[in-house]
């Protein structure tokens, strides 16, 4: 029995995915942790491979700062959204302190800044390295989400229910992770992230 959260032989299922699906596929490790400079605040830290990301997410051109290979650059390198920046007043170069579970303490070095346009996302998000993630989560190794990109963003409902039901992981398409934004904006981007996570 393993009760370990996350997925299970996550290079494999990519594999699988990558011989069908009409896109690519990144792994990726979500967990919260709480970045402490000057006061302390609750933020998502998504650990990821820059080399993949940059075919699964469009978190490369949403850079102002810096570039996702920066992230290899430095150790427990971050790039963190514009709007967090502003809140706590940083920079690229800057280090801020992150707490993950486990009271596990990092200095943490800002090499990027990103703008996705979603205040929540802009406010709350730090991404860095899978490594930098999984050590902030207490589990080394653990892969805990995939991101899908799609060549045709709008079969992202029919990929999801196909990437469920061949790997048993929970799928979301961007139409269900955006619902509430779909209802009041038309769609205007090409480019979709699935994801799939088993926590």
């Amino acid at each position: 029995i393993n009760n370990r959260p996350g997925i299970r032989y996550p290079e494999s299922i990519m594999a699988s995915l990558r011989s069908w699906l009409p896109g690519d596929v990144a792994p990726s490790v979500r967990t919260t942790a709480i970045i402490d400079h000057g006061g302390r605040l609750g933020i998502t830290l998504t650990g990821i491979d820059p080399r993949r990301e940059i075919r699964a997410s469009k978190l490369a051109s949403q850079m102002r700062e810096g570039q996702l290979g920066d992230l290899q650059r430095a150790p427990n390198a971050i790039i963190i959204g514009q709007a967090l920046a502003q809140k706590l007043a940083v920079t690229t170069g800057d280090t801020v302190n992150m707490i993950g579970s486990q009271d596990a303490l990092i200095s943490s070095t800002i090499v990027g800044i990103f703008r996705s346009g979603l205040k929540s996302v802009d406010e709350g998000q730090i991404y860095a390295t899978l490594g930098t993630a999984q050590v902030m989560m207490g589990q080394s190794g653990i892969i805990n989400e995939l991101h899908l990109r799609l060549n045709d963003p709008l079969k992202a409902d029919t990929i999801a229910k196909r990437v469920e039901s061949q790997t048993g992981y929970k799928s979301v398409s961007w139409q269900e992770a955006n619902s509430d934004l779909l209802s009041s904006f038309a769609v205007r981007d090409f480019i979709v992230l699935t994801v799939m996570g088993a926590m």
